[in-house]
């Protein structure tokens, strides 16, 4: 009987074992989503997103729509700030100030556990290519569907 019991606790901790492991080791899961703004040059309404480097802004709220501070069109804006928050998340891509011959693309987003991935492209001049010399700030908004899920 005692080696019964014995069989028992370990068959069951095996189980909360394999459950536990199968949970961390979720799938990666490619989220939807639609670009809502993209551009290389700053329009009348904006600032120059100055940085060198990328970054994004992710907005989850129409409160956080100021956090963009003008770097996207007012025409983007208002486009973000008709969405449903409760259904979409806003990501704001931006490649870092460039000349006009840069660029970014969004490929895929997903997202495993708690844990978003934006996939994106980094477009620069090829080897060769004549240069304009037109500051731009190039970036890409998307809106990211079924964040009610992540």
């Amino acid at each position: 009987m005692k080696r019964f019991s014995k069989l028992v606790c370990t068959l069951l901790s095996s189980l909360v074992i394999a459950v536990l492991l199968s949970a961390c080791a979720q799938k990666e899961i490619e989220l939807a989503f639609h670009t809502i703004e993209q551009a290389k040059v700053i329009q009348p309404g904006m600032r120059m997103y100055e940085a060198q480097e990328p970054d994004l802004i992710v907005v989850t709220s129409r409160e956080e729509i100021r956090d963009l501070d003008n770097y996207v069109s007012p025409e983007g804006r208002d486009i973000i700030a008709r969405l449903d928050f409760s259904t979409y998340l806003v990501i704001a891509a931006f490649h870092g100030m460039s000349t006009y011959d840069y660029d970014i693309r969004i490929k895929r987003v997903t997202y495993q556990g708690a844990v978003v991935k934006i996939y994106a492209e980094f477009i620069e001049p090829h080897k060769g290519q004549v240069l304009h010399p037109t500051a731009a700030s190039p970036y890409q908004i998307i809106a990211e569907i079924g964040r009610a899920h992540v």
